[in-house]
C-alpha cells in the first residue's frame, strides 16, 4: 500500500552533515520531525575527577540530568528547533540505537554522514545505523535537495517494494526519476565462455532480460492500492528505465555521476535483512545521497 512519508526520524550529532540532513528533512514535508542525539559518556576516572566526592553522596542522576539538560539547549538552538520538534536525548549505550529506531513510528530515517574524505569509507555513527535496516534509511551527503532519483534494483522478489517507495518519495517531493537495471556480466572468464559456447553478448543479455523487466514494472505500477487520482501521479515515475550490463555497484555509481542524480535508491536483503554487498559497495564509493528500502 502506497502512502505519503508523514513522519521522519533524524539522528543528530554536532557535524555539518546533520544540518543538511534536517534540513532535507523539512524539504519533504513530513508532519512529524523527530530528532534523537545520543550523547558520549565520558570515561569513568573522568567522573572521578571532575566529581571527587561523588561517592560521599553526590546525586549521579542529577549530574546526569545536568549534562542532558545543556545537550538539549546547545541542539535546540543549533537546529533552532520549533515547538512541532521532537528531540529525544539519552546517553549512548549498545541497545539505544536499535531501541529508538524500532519504537519510533517514523515512516523514514534520514541522516547526515560525517564520513572521512577518502573513498570506501563512511561515517562511524552512520555505519552503526545502516546496519540496523529497521527503517529506510536516506544518508545525506553534499546536497540537501532531491530533484532527480535514480533507482537501482535487480530482478530480486524486494524490488517491486523498493520500486514502490522510491515512486511515492518522487512523487511527494515532484522529483525525477529513473530507475536502473544493471545485469551483472560476471568475470571475465564467465564472459567468455559464455561468448565461445552460446554467442552471447551484452546486447543478447539485455534482450533475454527484459521481458521479465517490462511485467516487473507492468505489476508494480498495477497492484499498488492506490487512493483514487495518485495513480496518474505515480504511474509516469515508473516509466524512465534503462538496462545496462556490468559490474552492478561501479555502473550505478558511473551513471549517477553521468546523470547528476541527487539520490540513488538501493535496497536491503529482506531475508536476511543486512544490506547487501552492492548496495554496501555504493553507498561506501558514491559521493551523493543513498536511499536503503528495507
Amino acid at each position: 500500500m502506497t502512502k505519503n512519508i508523514e513522519s521522519i526520524l533524524i539522528p543528530i550529532n554536532d557535524g555539518s552533515a546533520s544540518l543538511a540532513a534536517f534540513s532535507l528533512a523539512k524539504n519533504l514535508g513530513a508532519q512529524t520531525l523527530e530528532l534523537f542525539h545520543e550523547v558520549q559518556r565520558w570515561p569513568t576516572f573522568v567522573n572521578d575527577i571532575l566529581f571527587p566526592y561523588a561517592g560521599l553522596g553526590e546525586d549521579r542522576d542529577e549530574i546526569d540530568y545536568q549534562i542532558l539538560s545543556k545537550a538539549r539547549l546547545y541542539y535546540e538552538e543549533k537546529f533552532k528547533l520549533k515547538k512541532q520538534n521532537t528531540l529525544h536525548l539519552n546517553f549512548l549505550d549498545k541497545e539505544s540505537t536499535a531501541s529508538r529506531l524500532q519504537s519510533s513510528p517514523a515512516d523514514l530515517v534520514i541522516l547526515g554522514d560525517d564520513r572521512e574524505q577518502e573513498k570506501g569509507r563512511i561515517g562511524a555513527y552512520a555505519e552503526k545505523v545502516v546496519g540496523l535496516p529497521i527503517k529506510p534509511t536516506l544518508l545525506v551527503r553534499d546536497k540537501n535537495q532531491i530533484k532527480k532519483i535514480l533507482v537501482a534494483i535487480d530482478l530480486s522478489e524486494s524490488s517491486a517494494h523498493i520500486l514502490n517507495f522510491a515512486a511515492q518519495l518522487a512523487c511527494q517531493i515532484n522529483a525525477e526519476m529513473e530507475t536502473l537495471v544493471v545485469i551483472p556480466d560476471g568475470n571475465d572468464d564467465v564472459r567468455e565462455l559464455l561468448q565461445l559456447n552460446t554467442g552471447l553478448n551484452r546486447k543478447k543479455l539485455i534482450g533475454k532480460c527484459r521481458s521479465r523487466i517490462e511485467a516487473m514494472f507492468e505489476r508494480t505500477s498495477q497492484n499498488q492500492g492506490l487512493k483514487f487520482g495518485t495513480y496518474d501521479k505515480l504511474s509516469p515515475k515508473l516509466k524512465g528505465k534503462k538496462i545496462l550490463v556490468g559490474e552492478p555497484a561501479e555502473t550505478i555509481i558511473e551513471y549517477a555521476d553521468k546523470n547528476d542524480c541527487d539520490l540513488i535508491v538501493l535496497g536491503v536483503s529482506r531475508h536476511s535483512g543486512r544490506v547487501g554487498s552492492v548496495s554496501h559497495k555504493v553507498m561506501r564509493n558514491t559521493h551523493r545521497n543513498v536511499l536503503l528500502v528495507n
